[in-house]
Formats: C-alpha cells, structure tokens, sequence
C-alpha cells in the first residue's frame, strides 16, 4: 500500500478517534484496544501497531505505524497528536527515530 503523507496522516487521524470519521464508526473502537496492546512475545508491538515501549522517553499511548520504505505515522491520543515520517527506504542513523518522536513531542508540550 503507497500512500502520501496527507493519506497515512488521514489513517492515523482515524485512528486517533478510535474508528470515528465526522460522527461516523467506520472502525469498531474495540479493534483499538486490542491493537494498541504489546503482545507476551513482543511488549511492543500490537496487532500492526508499534506500542509503548518503542519509544521509552514518549508518552505511554504513543503508537506507530511502521511501514516500507520507512513510511512511519505516529499518533499519540493524551496529546491529540499526529506526525507522519516518509522514508525514501534508507536506513536511518541508530537513536535518529527516537530523537525525532522527541523532538515533535517536546515542540506540542508547554
């Protein structure tokens, strides 16, 4: 699936209301809570959604997308906050992901 920034903000929007677009349930609310749940195997990562503690210094409801080539959409609901990353598939530095989840996060908080 391609999509631009603009689409995958879009996703994650929906996302940030648990399924609702303009008064309408387009996703079951329910799937979120089970999606946004770390798995005995792997604490972080739900149902395709990355989860606390990816990023270990963000807020705990933080949850990411994380798709090819390093197309990544973040939302965090405590914040009611959407950030999208389109990646051209390089690899990026070590700590480069986490740095900028902070960075944007640092930029909303008072």
């Amino acid at each position: 699936l391609h999509t631009s920034a603009r689409e995958h903000a879009r996703f994650c929007h929906l996302a940030l209301h648990r399924g609702t677009w303009a008064g309408k349930e387009l996703v079951p609310a329910s799937y979120y809570d089970f999606a946004w749940q770390g798995q005995k195997i792997k604490p972080d990562y739900g149902a395709q959604w990355w989860v606390h503690p990816r990023h270990p210094a963000a807020p705990k409801d933080l949850v990411q997308t994380a798709g090819a080539p390093n197309n990544h959409g973040y939302l965090v609901p405590s914040l009611d906050l959407v950030f999208v990353r389109l990646g051209d598939g390089t690899k990026y530095p070590k700590d480069w992901e986490h740095e900028l989840v902070n960075k944007v996060i640092a930029a909303v908080l008072p």
